[in-house]
Order: C-alpha cells, then structure tokens, then sequence
C-alpha cells in the first residue's frame, strides 16, 4: 500500500451532509464556506511518539485524543466545529494500526459532527498533527481577555486524573493495571464543545485547561491584565486522586499535572445561577473555584488561608521551559 492508496482506504469516507464543506478529501486543496454573520475559527494541535503519548497506548485511543484535543480548543472559543485537516507521519504503513488509528479519530470527529477535508502524509518518526476549523457569531467568541475585576472563576469537570495516570505510567506501571477512570483522563479526554457554546453570553473569558491549571490561568490573567485568587479547598479533585494520602500530595496533580482539557472561565457573579443551571442538562459538574483581582499575581489560597509560597515551583507543562 502506497500513501495514496493509504489515504483513500482508511481516510476518505462517503462524505457526510455538510453544507459549509464543498470539496473536501481528494483534491489539492478543500474548497469550503463560511456562513454568513460567522467569523471562521481555526487551531492546531501536534502529538509526537515519546512526547504526548506513551508507547502502550491503543491506536484508537490515539486518533480519538488527537481528535479531542483540538475539539476542546474550539470549545474555549465558545464555537462550532466544522471541518478538520490531519497530517500524518508514520514511520512505514501499518494497516491494522491505521484501521485502528482513523476508527478513533472519526469517533471523535463524528461526536461534533466534523467533516475530515484533506491532509498529508509523510514517512519519518510518528507524528501527528490535527487542524480544525470552526465557526461562531460575529463578535460572539469567548476569548483570553474579557475577565474584570469581581468576576467569579469556574471550571468544568475534575482536574489531575491525566497528570496522575501519565505519573503512574512513568513509574512503570501497566497501563492496564490503571484505574480505568483515570486511563480514560489520560487517553481519551472528552471536549466541552456544549458547555463552550452554552457560555456565550454568560462567560466573560475562557480558556481550556491542557498545560495546567496554574500555567493556564496565568495566560487568562496576562491577556486580560488581572490577577486570580484560587480557593484550592474548591478544587473538584478527579475521583481517582482520593488513593493519595493527602491534599498535599493531590494538589499538584490538578494545578499543574496538564492534560485535563477542561474549560477555566470567568464570569460576572450576577450569572452564576445561570452558569450553574447549566451543570444538570449538560451533564457536567461546574465549580467555582476563586476570583478575579485587580493586578498582581495568582495566589492559591486554603480555606482563606494564602498558601502561594507552598505552590510556586508549579508551573505546568512547556516543551522549551528549562529543567
């Protein structure tokens, strides 16, 4: 099988109805639309073999958590995702991995109704790369830099189960001895693109949780020049934390473990009936975990408590920071 034979076989489907695609997979380029009062939205995410992903985990886990990945940027963005690009390079072509690979990504993709349109694929060491493009409402998006002064900060889900199950992994333990919660954190996280859309109008900035939750409110708190007092005891700890034996030994798990992909948001405080009503329908828990200040830095506070100083080496994921 050669790269093209590769593609239509395991990445060219029978093109689902999607009005805004009008030339997707098999041309030099996709040819597709905005619809009118939309401003088009567009990311990328890249996973590297030995960098994102350890070496056990399934294919189809694999294609799934690419997938899901830049589906949560879309939904810090409060928008629709659309359409999608993937680059793959593979170091020779595997068939039952690729089946594998693209039956996780289209499970994912499908969820949100995405439309793969075209891509590359190269040979070398494995890496994987995923754009995705989406739509909102003129003037409607959620961004970094809308927080004021006396909003409420919230987020979605739980936080550290991934952070702690990748710790496990590079302590060697089977990947299939995990907590099955915990693996699921870790290897197949789900995006908040119903919570994103439903925080229009209601959130004042957002941003999703993937480097950390200190390292990610800290790019909130730069664009929107504010600072945030964190209540850690609020913190909505992932179920899988409780084997530890303290909050000491959680807590940096879920404020600087990373690949939670949950939303981190800010609102007025004269909406928080209305951000809470969203928890029930939605199906996911939403928790109010500090506010926002005027300048300064953020400080992780413990029943009241200013407990910075315990926290400040915490400084969540960066690929170029130094060790």
């Amino acid at each position: 099988m050669d790269e093209f034979g590769l593609i239509q076989q395991y990445f060219k489907r029978q093109n689902i109805p999607n009005s805004k695609v009008i030339l997707g997979v098999g041309d030099d380029a996709a040819i597709l639309k905005v619809s009118e009062g939309q401003s088009l939205v567009a990311c990328v995410d890249t996973m590297v073999s030995g960098v994102h992903f350890h070496p056990d985990v399934s294919p189809s886990s694999l294609g799934y958590k690419l997938a899901m990945v830049n589906l949560s940027d879309i939904a810090a963005m409060g928008a629709t995702p659309v359409w999608a690009t993937l680059c793959l390079t593979l170091p020779g072509i595997d068939e039952a991995w690729l089946e594998s690979f693209s039956n996780g990504l289209f499970e994912a993709l499908d969820k949100c109704n995405v439309q793969l349109v075209g891509g590359d694929t190269t040979k070398g060491p494995m890496t994987l790369s995923l754009q995705l493009g989406g739509e909102v409402v003129h003037d409607k998006a959620l961004a970094r830099h809308g927080a004021t002064v006396g909003d409420d900060v919230w987020v979605s889900g739980s936080l550290g189960g991934a952070a702690y199950a990748l710790d496990l992994l590079a302590k060697s333990t089977s990947i299939d001895t995990l907590q099955s919660g915990s693996r699921l954190r870790l290897e197949r996280p789900e995006a908040r693109v119903e919570l994103g859309l439903a925080l229009q109008g209601l959130a004042s900035a957002c941003i999703d949780v993937s480097d950390g939750l200190l390292a990610d409110a800290g790019h909130l708190c730069a664009s929107s020049k504010v600072a945030v007092d964190f209540e850690l005891s609020a913190l909505p700890l992932h179920p899988s934390l409780s084997e530890l034996n303290s909050p000491d030994m959680a807590l940096p798990y879920a404020l600087a473990g990373g690949d939670d992909y949950e939303l981190l948001f800010t609102a007025g405080s004269a909406q928080c009936g209305k951000i809470a009503e969203l928890s029930g329908p939605l199906g996911i828990e939403l928790t109010k975990i500090g506010s926002v200040l005027n300048g300064g830095v953020i400080r992780c506070l413990y029943n009241g408590a200013d407990v910075s100083a315990d926290h400040q080496h915490l400084r969540g994921f960066n690929h170029f920071s130094p060790h």
